[in-house]
């Protein structure tokens, strides 16, 4: 069975180094490759680090050309960031001739948010596509809750006059909102994995297959139980400044949490924080004296260093507005780390309230450190919710399993191209 993956990232064995995204995509191969060696893999990514087609394991790799091509310049790279392009130049028609080259008895796309999924356009391969963020139902939340002074004051920078910053963004994702809205006509099969994910899909494809697929997780998780280090050890969050992730939100939780407790609440946050997109918002937050000295701004850790945060914290906070399924949260569930999260997209397919985890409302800082302070002063609830969200986590995320209902959507899908044609 000849499978072509197109990716929007490059998988390890491309980038020469441990993957710090896309985890899911490679777990998945090592799955596939154990469990299911009647599946051989060609890997199409786009991605910075350019090679010539090789083999390593179960999967050929080839990339994509254009991919990811910068304009020369200083001028020319300035014009590129203000103007929105969907497609690279070159890289859909390169897209094609690797089908016509490789001759897959099914594609499968990773994620509808890039353009890939153009490719199948005209193509009579059958075809299934993993829906992630689903970025045409959630990119007006990144400015959702701010203000017309906070819009001014992002729109006055230098970074803003670079074509950086939140204002960029959202024409981008409005774009690629655009994109993908085409793109979901072009395939009748997906691999989705939670309620939201299904209904939003529903609603654009009412007569398109789905099927459950859950994600494997980097393999530093799994093996792994928290063991409580107490209410004083730091809340953790692994959220960055993705203006999606919700993280003012949980800076203003934390600042009304403070004086809550014996001990100072203290917040450890990894992700490009810094020269984020809401960057200079988040600057005047952590400039609040019930905040400063006790926000750790860690910036991107790799997977053993995010383990260690894990072990070592009280609580995980998710204060996402929009998220299908964070991996950052299932990867806390896994360990076993208690969880608080919003309850927004398909997060509550992930967590049951009060069972593994506790849901509060989106963009209510008060409720939220409402959830993290019974957490934090409950050790015993805490601990229950970390067993239950260690079990759910365990069940969601087996490799084995996963491996399997990936393999068996591929025969089904190649079945029906087979009887289509006939």
């Amino acid at each position: 069975m000849k499978v072509l993956w197109l990716t929007p990232v490059q998988l390890p064995a491309a980038k020469g180094r441990d993957a710090t995204s896309g985890g899911w995509m490679e777990g998945l191969r090592r799955a596939l490759e154990a469990c299911e060696p009647e599946v051989e893999l060609t890997i199409a990514s786009c991605g910075g680090v350019h090679h010539d087609p090789f083999r390593e394991g179960n999967a050929e790799y080839l990339c994509i050309a254009a991919g990811s091509a910068t304009p020369r310049g200083r001028l020319a790279r300035l014009h590129g960031r203000w103007a929105v392009e969907p497609v690279p130049p070159g890289a859909l028609a390169d897209c094609r001739r690797i089908i016509a080259r490789v001759g897959p008895d099914l594609i499968h796309v990773h994620g509808s948010e890039s353009f890939l999924g153009l490719a199948l356009a005209g193509s009579a391969v059958p075809s299934v596509l993993s829906l992630q963020g689903i970025v045409h139902a959630i990119w007006r939340q990144a400015a959702a809750g701010l203000g017309a002074a906070d819009l001014l004051r992002l729109s006055m920078t230098r970074d803003f006059l670079h074509g950086y910053g939140l204002l960029h963004d959202l024409r981008r994702y409005r774009v690629r909102a655009r994109t993908e809205l085409k793109i979901l006509t072009l395939c009748d099969a997906y691999l989705g994995r939670t309620a939201w994910d299904r209904g939003v899909l529903r609603a654009v494809r009412p007569d398109a297959r789905y099927y459950r697929s859950d994600e494997i997780l980097q393999p530093v998780f799994y093996g792994q139980r928290w063991e409580d280090p107490g209410p004083a050890a730091p809340i953790f969050c692994t959220s960055g400044a993705s203006p999606f992730k919700g993280l003012e939100t949980l800076l203003d939780a934390v600042a009304a949490l403070q004086g809550t407790s014996a001990e100072p609440v203290r917040l450890r946050v990894a992700g490009a924080v810094r020269g984020g997109a809401l960057w200079p918002l988040l600057k005047r937050r952590l400039a609040d004296s019930r905040l400063r000295g006790r926000v750790d701004l860690l910036g991107v850790l790799d997977p053993p260093a995010i383990l260690a945060e894990l072990r070592a914290a009280s609580v995980y906070v998710q204060p996402s507005h929009a998220d299908n399924s964070p991996n950052a949260l299932c990867e806390a569930m896994l360990v076993g780390l208690p969880c608080v999260a919003s309850r927004v997209g398909g997060i509550p397919s992930l967590i049951e309230d009060g069972q593994s985890g506790l849901l509060c409302p989106d963009r209510e800082p008060r409720m939220l450190a409402q959830a993290i302070g019974r957490l934090l002063v409950d050790r015993g609830q805490a601990a229950r919710l970390g067993a239950g969200a260690h079990e759910a986590a365990r069940v969601r995320h087996d490799p084995e399993r996963a491996a399997h209902a990936v393999a068996q959507v591929y025969r089904e899908e190649i079945r029906r191209g087979a009887h289509a044609s006939e």
